[in-house]
C-alpha cells in the first residue's frame, strides 16, 4: 500500500484543484446590439446569435436592447420560443442610460433568463402589438431585474448567478471573450431602412432624384441615387406595414406639384400637390410607436414643396433658356473671345494666333 501514496496524493491534488480550475476556465460570451425596431433582420441576428452561441458552448448570450418594440407581435413570441429553448442561458440588458425597451422589445426582455437594466433606462409601456390582429403581449415579469450600467458589469455581477433554478453561470469579463455581434452591412442598411422616420426620409430623397432626372434626363447620379433610395423607402414601407394610401398620396402630391411646374405656374395644382403631400406623410404610417415625428414630417413637407417651388422651377427655367439660344452654357477650359477678337484664356491672358 506504501507504494500507492505519492500517487494517490497527485489524484487527490488534481481533484482539489478541479474546482479551481474550472472557475477559471476561459470561455466566450456573445453579445449581440440590438437597437431600433426589431424587424426580420435584428430577429435573424438574434437566433442566429443564440445558435452560434450553442453551437460553440457559450457561457452566454446577452441581448443589448434600446428599442420601441418588434414589428408584428409573432416576431416578439418567436424570438422569446428562442431564448425559453436555448441551452445557453440568455441574458436581457437595456443600456445604456436613456436607452428604452417597450411593446415587443420588453416582451422579450421580460422572457430572458436574465433581467437587467442600466441606471437612467426604462422598459415599457406595453401596447398593442399589431393594429390589424389586436394581439397583445402577455404581462410583464419585472421582478428584481439586475442594475448595471454597461455590459462589462453585468458580466462581472452575474458570476455565481443561478438561472433556470439549476444553473450557476461561470463568468468573467476578466478571463472569457467577449464577442460583439452586429449586422452584415447590407442587413445593416435594411435594418436602417425599416425604421419609421428613414423609409419617409427616403422617399422623399427618391422622388427627388427621379423628379430631377425625368426633367434633366442624363442617367446620372441622381436618377441612380432616386432609384436605389426609392427601393430602400419601398422596402421599408412593406417591412413596416406602412400605408399605401399615404404612400400614394405622397406620390400623387410630387406629380401635382410637376403639373405646375411644367407649365410654370403657381396654381391649382400646386395647392393639391400641398395637401396630398402632407395628408400622405400623416398616414403613411400608423401605430402606437410606428409614427413619424411631427418635426420631420413638417421638415419634410416643407423642404420638399420650396425644392419644388423654388430650386425645380430655377433649374427648368435654365433649361429651356438654354433650349432656346437666350443662355449660352460655356465650358470654363475653352477660350473667351475679347471685344477685340483676340482669344483670352481662362488665366487673361491672351493668345495670339
Amino acid at each position: 500500500m506504501r507504494r500507492f501514496g505519492p500517487l494517490a496524493f497527485v489524484v487527490l491534488a488534481l481533484l482539489a484543484s478541479a474546482p479551481f480550475a474550472r472557475a477559471t476556465a476561459p470561455g466566450h460570451i456573445e453579445v449581440i446590439d440590438v437597437s431600433g425596431l426589431i424587424d426580420a433582420n435584428a430577429e435573424r441576428a438574434m437566433t442566429k446569435g443564440i445558435t452560434l452561441a450553442e453551437h460553440e458552448h457559450a457561457k452566454l448570450v446577452v441581448f443589448e436592447l434600446n428599442s420601441k418594440g418588434t414589428v408584428g407581435a409573432r416576431r416578439a413570441g418567436r424570438i422569446a420560443s428562442k431564448i425559453r429553448n436555448s441551452s445557453v442561458p440568455v441574458a436581457a440588458w437595456i443600456g445604456p442610460a436613456g436607452a428604452n425597451a417597450s411593446n415587443g422589445a420588453a416582451y422579450i426582455w421580460s422572457a430572458s433568463d436574465i433581467r437587467a437594466i442600466a441606471h437612467g433606462a426604462t422598459v415599457g409601456p406595453v401596447k398593442t402589438l399589431d393594429l390589424r390582429t389586436r394581439t397583445a403581449v402577455p404581462p410583464l415579469d419585472t421582478d428584481k431585474p439586475v442594475i448595471a450600467d454597461s455590459v462589462g458589469d453585468l458580466i462581472a455581477g452575474l458570476k455565481g448567478h443561478v438561472v433556470r433554478s439549476t444553473i450557476s453561470l461561470d463568468v468573467d469579463p476578466q478571463v472569457d471573450s467577449i464577442r460583439l455581434h452586429k449586422m452584415d452591412l447590407l442587413g445593416r442598411a435594411l435594418h436602417a431602412a425599416a425604421q419609421p422616420t428613414m423609409t419617409y426620409l427616403l422617399v422623399l430623397l427618391g422622388l427627388v432624384g427621379i423628379l430631377f432626372e425625368f426633367f434633366h434626363p442624363s442617367t446620372g447620379p441622381a436618377g441612380v441615387t432616386g432609384a436605389v433610395a426609392m427601393a430602400l423607402g419601398v422596402y421599408g414601407v412593406v417591412v413596416l406595414g406602412g400605408s399605401w394610401l399615404g404612400f400614394t398620396l405622397i406620390v400623387a402630391g410630387v406629380a401635382a406639384f410637376c403639373v405646375d411646374l411644367r407649365f410654370q405656374s403657381l396654381g391649382a395644382f400646386t395647392v393639391a400637390g400641398f395637401a396630398a403631400l402632407t395628408a400622405g406623410s400623416i398616414l403613411l404610417f400608423h401605430g402606437p410607436f410606428l409614427r413619424v415625428p411631427p418635426v420631420v414630417m413638417a421638415a419634410g413637407v416643407i423642404a420638399m414643396t420650396v425644392f419644388l417651388v423654388s430650386a425645380m422651377t430655377r433649374v427648368l427655367r435654365d433649361l429651356r433658356m438654354v433650349a432656346s439660344g437666350e443662355l449660352q452654357v460655356r465650358d470654363a477650359h475653352e477660350a473667351v473671345i475679347s471685344d477685340n477678337g483676340q482669344a483670352r484664356n481662362e488665366e487673361g491672358t491672351v493668345d495670339h494666333p
